[in-house]
């Protein structure tokens, strides 16, 4: 989750040297590129860091969720399962909240 967060961090800085470039062009026409150059590449690192956490959350839930893990592993970031023991039985479903 680290990569995530160091993404995220990486897209805000991009932000931020985007805004400082393009709203102080001192008329310069060639900023205005590059203003263009820093948004996109900010916006494909804040892509990244989702997409990232997205393919990563699965595994660190099953590492989490140990007990329940044994029942029935997450093997996506949307799906389902059920799994029982001599003791017990759970029926589990996830996904993602904002989908």
């Amino acid at each position: 989750m680290l990569t995530g967060t160091g993404l995220s961090a990486l897209s805000l800085a991009f932000g931020g040297v985007c805004v400082l470039v393009t709203v102080f062009p001192r008329r310069r026409v060639a900023t205005r590129g590059l203003g263009a150059i820093l948004g996109g590449t900010g916006g494909l690192a804040a892509l990244a860091a989702a997409l990232y956490v997205m393919t990563q959350l699965p595994g660190a839930a099953t590492q989490d969720l140990r007990p329940i893990a044994i029942l029935t592993p997450f093997t996506g970031f949307w799906g389902s399962g059920s799994g029982s023991a001599p003791d017990m039985r759970a029926t589990l479903a996830w996904s993602a909240e904002w989908a």
